[in-house]
């Protein structure tokens, strides 16, 4: 019984000095961070300099990352989902980079609204051993739709020919 305790906390031991895992966690944490609206937390796991780069254009630092967040939080809006899936990490030394699909359903002024696409978050290793996000890329999904044929678009019967 000692043993097999011993071996568990040897493999949590080694577990937290894997890198993979303590980035596993930092996205996990700004996920957390991202579902509570909950700025003071996301700003110390991202860097002064963080960029974001999406759909919408270009965003550079941390102020302007966080400050949508801040002023969702104070129209009342709130997060109601936000699920990362299909969650891969790859650590290059003292960078890592973490891409994973993600779905978001929030509400703002009383509208709910979704978004849903694929999401590359690089990190860099701190001197202190945090890794935090210096540059985020969120690609939407495009809902597609069946497009209506336009009636010029529509094939038209040939007209029979007058009988000779």
């Amino acid at each position: 019984m000692i043993a097999a305790g011993t071996a568990l906390l040897v493999l949590a031991s080694l577990a937290a000095h894997d890198p993979e895992v303590l980035v596993l966690t930092a996205v996990e944490e700004l996920r957390k961070a991202e579902l509570l609206l909950d700025d003071e937390t996301m700003a110390g796991l991202v860097a002064h300099s963080v960029t974001l780069l999406d759909d919408d254009g270009r965003v550079s630092g941390s102020f302007a990352l966080l400050e949508p967040m801040r002023r969702l939080r104070a129209r009342r809006g709130n997060v109601e989902e936000l699920r990362f899936d299909s969650l891969t990490v790859r650590v290059y030394g003292a960078s890592a980079i973490a891409t994973y699909k993600f779905e978001r359903r929030w509400q703002d002024q009383g509208r709910r609204q979704r978004a849903s696409g694929w999401c590359s978050d690089v990190f860099e290793r701190r001197d202190d051993g945090l890794w935090i996000l210096v540059h985020r890329h969120r690609g939407r999904l495009r809902q597609m739709q069946a497009a209506e044929p336009s009636p010029s678009a529509t094939p038209q019967p040939k007209p029979t020919p007058p009988p000779a």
